[in-house]
């Protein structure tokens, strides 16, 4: 199928020749209208420790939260630490 379309491409050039730079242009511009950007996690800071994160807490800070409230499964649900530190925070409020 290839040889098919290149022999296209080739007396289409011949034909007129801007003909390749013109499909070129085209699939660029078709791709500019196509293209979104991705969906790229939004920096933050960590509420614990202050450092870049994209949730409410770094990775390290979840592990350590998790780890202190005896939760050593590996699959913690990822919202567990946060819960954990929502609880915390609300107990120190209390007293």
């Amino acid at each position: 199928y290839r040889g098919y379309a290149r022999e296209f491409l080739k007396e289409a050039e011949r034909i007129k020749g801007l003909t390749m730079r013109h499909i070129i242009d085209s699939a660029d511009l078709a791709l500019q209208h196509c293209k979104q950007p991705p969906n790229m996690p939004v920096k933050g800071v960590c509420g614990r420790c202050g450092h870049v994160a994209s949730q409410a807490l770094c990775k390290a800070c979840a592990l350590l939260l998790t780890l202190d409230a005896g939760l050593t499964s590996a699959h913690t649900p990822t919202h567990t630490p946060l819960h954990v530190h929502s609880q915390r925070q609300a107990q120190a409020a209390q007293a």
